[in-house]
């Protein structure tokens, strides 16, 4: 079992382990995460196991936003989680709850970008609502492209 709640500071810690855990050198820096916290903490969540103990709950997983260039456009920027947690529903979780979250505030739109080989994830986020919009190329760097989607109806999240 787990619960999504609100990232706090004692998260920031695992979900960096996690992130170079996937990522290596090529992933984000713990401080960006401090930074995210500070500046978007009602846009930054945590998927957190239940533990039956006193022991210290262990994170799972994250998904952060970030408001875009129009007030009302929120972007997700990274939906991660532990390798031995895929498979469990813990992203699907994720990313339901913290839109439910967001649905309440007065954003118009969320955008995201997602690599065309990383079918998972595009499924996952057709599956929530979100429509492809277009294909970049070379977005993110040489031979970094990206598939651009956007949810823009958040009637099943309110």
């Amino acid at each position: 079992m787990f619960n999504i709640r609100f990232a706090s500071a004692s998260d920031i810690p695992h979900i960096a382990a996690i992130e170079r855990a996937q990522y290596g050198d090529d992933g984000y820096p713990e401080m960006l995460f401090w930074q995210a916290l500070h500046q978007w903490p009602h846009a930054f969540f945590v998927a957190e196991q239940k533990q039956l103990t006193h022991a210290s709950p262990s994170i799972l997983g994250y998904i952060l936003y970030a408001p875009g260039a129009v007030s009302t456009t929120y972007w997700c920027m990274s939906l991660l989680t532990s390798a031995n947690s895929r498979g469990h529903g813990v992203g699907k979780t994720l990313l339901q709850e913290s839109l439910r979250q967001l649905a309440k505030q007065p954003i118009t739109s969320i955008e995201l970008t997602v690599s065309p080989e990383n079918t998972q994830a595009w499924a996952l986020y057709s599956q929530a609502g979100f429509r492809t919009l277009t294909e970049h190329q070379d977005h993110l760097g040489q031979g970094e492209h990206r598939l651009h989607m956007q949810l823009d109806d958040f009637s099943a999240y309110r």
